[in-house]
């Protein structure tokens, strides 16, 4: 990337709040034989164990506040109910400044700390030992996500945390962002919200054995009951502002069925289905469409004519899969049905809590459905047609009652 030009140290406000945080420049990066010894850094886990100097802290506003899913049936607090949590709300998000740092696939480390915070996919600092090659960046933005080379990973994880801090990126265009760029699929959004002058690819992960070497790397972090990550309500507006999704209709809205094929969490009963669902919503006028995507899971061509047929669904309902990650196409407000299975761990094992989080920085109303039959996630699932009816009506009539807290 070139010789790093000499600059005077400068500072750069936070985006919230009236903390300064003042730029030093360090040299380029020439001590490889350093990296062998990452294993005596100590891994932090907690944003709450970092030097005070690094992390600032800020409340969520409480009408921004993660909301309980919406459903028929009583549960337990979604906080509560995944294993290992001990959140019992997400009430703050952390922005932390490392000087003098390294980025890989998403860790943020320096030359005394592993910046992992519990994000399995990090992994430890031992994974970083390898490295033999440094390309240089100046101040940067880390925004990552595991598996964020694919679609349904990248919208979901990477998409909000970048969103929250697009006004802040707008007022320092100096800031380089260091993050996917390694198909069309990441140049379409980039080229998308404007941004793909200051994009620095990172490496895909630790194996590619080489790391970005910053002044200063900022990164974003809020807690989140499964490690997906789930963020304020409204995280997305200005992704969403910026790429036409609130923009003027040119058609009338409709329910919108994600529809799976084969076995992998079909609805078994999918035929009665949608033929209940279509007659209730033809007597207000309504059609029933089920969506066929155009874009890849790693391309960009189609993902226009996606995003213009979700933003004009009112309604959004189907079962658990990456199909969900078009979340950011829709409509803040509308409302969302997902059949899934978070409170019942004799029919999928595993609470898979990402869209209820994508659906809280999206700002919709997220239904809760939990399939009558399922046997796992490999398999098909049956819907309670009667169930899923009700809360349509429900939708249909303003009445949205949030699901109880308690036993």
């Amino acid at each position: 990337m070139g010789e790093r030009e000499a600059h005077d140290d400068y500072v750069i406000h936070t985006p919230w709040g009236d903390h300064d945080i003042v730029i030093h420049t360090y040299p380029e990066w020439k001590n490889m034989k350093i990296f062998k010894h990452l294993d005596t850094l100590e891994n932090l886990r907690d944003p709450k164990d970092m030097p005070e100097k690094f992390v600032q802290h800020f409340p969520i506003h409480e009408d921004r506040m993660p909301r309980e899913p919406l459903a028929l049936k009583t549960y337990p607090s979604i906080f509560e109910k995944f294993e290992g949590s001990k959140l019992t709300r997400i009430t703050e998000f952390s922005f932390i400044s490392i000087p003098n740092s390294f980025i890989g696939d998403g860790a943020v480390f320096d030359m005394q700390n592993f910046y992992s915070f519990g994000y399995h996919w990090l992994g430890d600092q031992n994974l970083y030992k390898e490295i033999d090659r440094i390309e240089e960046a100046h101040i940067c933005l880390s925004v990552n996500a595991w598996g964020g080379e694919a679609f349904n990973h990248f919208q979901p994880q990477a998409l909000p945390k970048f969103s929250i801090l697009m006004p802040w990126l707008d007022k320092y265009p100096e800031i380089q962002i260091v993050s996917h760029n390694e198909n069309p699929l990441h140049k379409w959004w980039w080229k998308k919200l404007g941004y793909t002058d200051r994009i620095v690819t990172k490496p895909i992960n630790a194996a590619s054995k080489w790391a970005v070497h910053c002044s200063m790397s900022f990164f974003f972090h809020t807690e989140s009951p499964e490690s997906y990550g789930c963020f304020p309500r409204d995280s997305l507006y200005f992704v969403q502002k910026k790429i036409g999704v609130m923009a003027p209709l040119v058609e009338k809205p409709y329910i919108l069925y994600f529809k799976r094929g084969g076995s992998r969490r079909a609805v078994s009963n999918t035929k009665e289905m949608e033929r209940r669902v279509a007659e209730y919503w033809n007597q207000f006028g309504v059609e029933l469409r089920v969506f066929q995507p155009k874009g890849g899971m790693f391309a960009d061509g189609g993902r226009e004519q996606d995003l213009q047929t979700i933003r004009h669904a009112k309604v959004i309902m189907g079962p658990h899969g990456g199909m969900w990650a078009n979340l950011v196409f829709a409509r803040p407000r509308i409302h969302v049905i997902e059949f899934n299975c978070f409170y019942n761990k004799t029919k999928e094992p595993k609470p898979r809590d990402m869209y209820w989080g994508m659906a809280q920085a999206a700002g919709v109303y997220y239904w809760h459905l939990e399939a009558e039959e399922w046997n796992g996630h490999e398999k098909q699932m049956k819907i309670n047609i009667d169930e899923l009816l009700e809360i349509m009506k429900r939708i249909k009539q303003d009445e949205f009652k949030p699901v109880s807290v308690g036993s």
